[in-house]
């Protein structure tokens, strides 16, 4: 009772018309449902999915373009230091806050291992991008040892008062990088968002885009 399409017969042929017709035109499912009265897009993807007439997925122009959805099990967050949470970040102030610099990678083209770190610092929206050849711990260890060379480590202290960062694998060891940042004993300069809140560091995931 639940099958099928919930529709009079004659309804139901006369959308079924609008949609092989719109489709056949190279409509969008939008454009096809914001010209037939009582018809949504969902429902317009739905028929079609379910072969309706017999259409196929293959007729919506950009659905099989669509790389298929990726079932695999979120990424296990990075552990660190409760010193280092985003409730510590916060309450260094309002002033030391709005002063931090954002860190993060930025994966390359599809099927490529190289990709860049990147820190923005919040005030200038000033962004450096460090090319890494591939996203794991090391490479980003090379990077920041690499920047430290150039800027000795008063200026790292100087340029790095506090960097918030997520919780990527690539940043996992915590000690080593905090310490090209600057930190020294009795210290915290790096802090972590919380798991699955890239959104704190928001200036920088916009400045990505």
């Amino acid at each position: 009772s639940r099958s099928g399409i919930d529709e009079t017969e004659e309804g139901a042929a006369a959308k079924l018309a609008a949609i092989r017709d719109g489709l056949a035109r190279g409509l969008s499912p939008q454009q096809i449902a914001a010209a037939t009265p009582g018809l949504s897009a969902s429902t317009v993807y739905r028929w079609v999915d379910a072969g309706y007439d017999g259409m196929t997925n293959m007729e919506l122009r950009r659905k099989v373009g669509y790389r298929p959805r990726s079932r695999r099990a979120p990424k296990r967050a990075t552990s660190h230091s409760s010193r280092r949470s985003h409730a510590s970040f916060l309450a260094l102030g309002e002033d030391a806050c709005a002063a931090a610099w954002e860190m993060d990678t930025v994966e390359g083209s599809r099927g490529d291992s190289a990709r860049l770190l990147t820190l923005l610092h919040r005030p200038s929206r000033f962004q450096l991008a460090l090319p890494l050849p591939d996203g794991t711990c090391a490479s980003v260890l090379a990077a920041l040892s690499s920047l430290r060379g150039v800027l000795g480590e008063d200026g790292a202290r100087r340029a790095f008062g506090a960097v918030l960062t997520d919780n990527g694998s690539e940043f996992a060891d915590e000690g080593a990088i905090a310490a090209l940042l600057g930190e020294r004993d009795g210290e915290t300069r790096l802090f972590y968002c919380d798991p699955r809140q890239s959104q704190q560091k928001g200036a920088c995931e916009k400045n990505h885009v």
